[in-house]
């Protein structure tokens, strides 16, 4: 694991490649917006940790096509929960065209495991799905001016499109 030696959006872009090289049946779609480099190790290992147990809950359990990962961060709004209003957040979003999860449903182990961390600094977790219309899974994390840490340009910040 290259978590804190390499960006974080690279680190996303190899997770997502992994999974479409052992499952060539899905196609997973992945829009890397505005990040710092790393956000620290807490940070850095949570969004890596969710995003790993998102996809493969989209996989195993909803039986998606089509997935579709988001990462950025941007500024704090309400639905974000966590954090002050001064605060951005980092928001990591995967859709699915899966099966949807049945109303009512308990959460298993990685759902709960996801929601603990994310929960743990601040952050918030949804799950929404229709059964047979895929599930959402969004994660916000707020975060502050000191956890970025820019890609060694002198307090420049990357940016990716």
């Amino acid at each position: 694991m290259a978590l804190g030696h390499v960006p974080l959006a690279d680190i996303i872009s190899g997770v997502v490649a992994d999974f479409e090289r052992f499952n060539p049946k899905v196609r997973i779609t992945l829009a890397v917006g505005r990040l710092a480099d790393s956000y620290g190790d807490s940070v850095d290992l949570t969004v890596y940790r969710c995003l790993q147990e998102g996809i493969t809950n989209a996989e195993r359990h909803g039986e998606a096509t089509m997935i579709a990962v988001d990462l950025t961060e941007r500024p704090y709004n309400t639905e974000d929960g966590g954090g002050s209003q001064a605060s951005p957040v980092l928001r990591l979003s995967i859709r699915d065209d899966g099966h949807g999860v049945t109303p009512g449903v308990s959460w298993g182990l990685g759902l709960t495991g996801m929601d603990e961390r994310v929960r743990a600094l601040g952050g918030m977790l949804t799950l929404t799905s229709q059964p047979g219309a895929g599930t959402c899974l969004d994660i916000s994390i707020p975060i502050d001016e000191l956890s970025r840490i820019p890609d060694g340009r002198k307090g420049q910040r990357r940016s990716r499109q």
